[in-house]
């Protein structure tokens, strides 16, 4: 990738960087309705100029949980872990665990509830450490458990919070809420297409100690993208 921006004298600023990600999963089946699950994956980013190797960032996450599944009705619970370096350094840790409830249909769209809780471990500032809990209700495409390869959800709505274990930082705290949806299109029997959008607000738990205002965020995101898949666990 090649960002662009004009910096505060207007002069032209750019730089290349390169962006990795991988991801595995695999499966056991223990009986017919009881399933062992694992999945690990990672993304780095590297920068292209030596002076801005301070922004590089690499992230690895790790699940291993398991599956049960009772006629239409499928509930899974993993516990997860996240590692986090910027700059070369390591800045956060995440651990917690994450269950999940399915309704499976024999049609291409599943309802699913998500409820994650994690804590967050700053190595070098633990005035930051928190917990992070969120919940998401969500559409997905998919057909009878089998969900189309990395697509996104058809549509999902998600609250949640993030609050530091220091109650003296409550600025630094907040709460979440948002709204994704994306609209999927078969090109070819193997190749999907897909374009998404959210929408997530973010309100801070006390005011700022400088600015003595609540801090209130707002981010728009759109993603356009395709799927092909080579094999039935193998996509591009």
């Amino acid at each position: 990738g090649v960002p662009a921006t004009l910096g505060a004298s207007a002069n032209p600023q750019d730089d290349a960087f390169l962006m990795l990600g991988g991801n595995v999963a695999a499966h056991h089946a223990v009986s017919e309705t009881l399933t062992l699950t694992g999945q690990a994956g990672f993304n780095v980013k590297y920068n292209q100029e030596g002076d801005l190797r301070g922004y590089d960032n690499e992230q690895f996450n790790l699940e291993l949980g398991g599956r049960y599944t009772q006629g239409v009705e499928q509930f899974s619970g993993a516990v997860v872990y996240e590692k986090f370096d910027y700059g070369r350094e390591a800045l956060r840790d995440e651990t917690g665990v994450e269950l999940e409830w399915r309704h499976l249909t024999a049609g291409p769209i599943e309802l699913g509830l998500n409820y994650r809780h994690t804590h967050l471990d700053y190595a070098a500032n633990p005035g930051l450490d928190a917990r992070r809990d969120v919940l998401t209700l969500s559409a997905l495409p998919a057909f009878f458990g089998h969900r189309l390869q990395n697509a996104p959800a058809l549509g999902s709505v998600y609250v949640g919070q993030e609050r530091t274990d220091d109650s003296a930082a409550d600025n630094l705290s907040y709460t979440f809420w948002g709204l994704r949806a994306a609209y999927l299109h078969r090109l070819t029997p193997a190749t999907t297409f897909f374009a998404s959008g959210g929408y997530e607000g973010r309100r801070h738990g006390a005011d700022d100690p400088i600015f003595l205002t609540t801090r209130e965020d707002q981010r728009v995101d759109i993603s356009l993208g395709a799927i092909h898949e080579l094999r039935r666990n193998l996509a591009l």
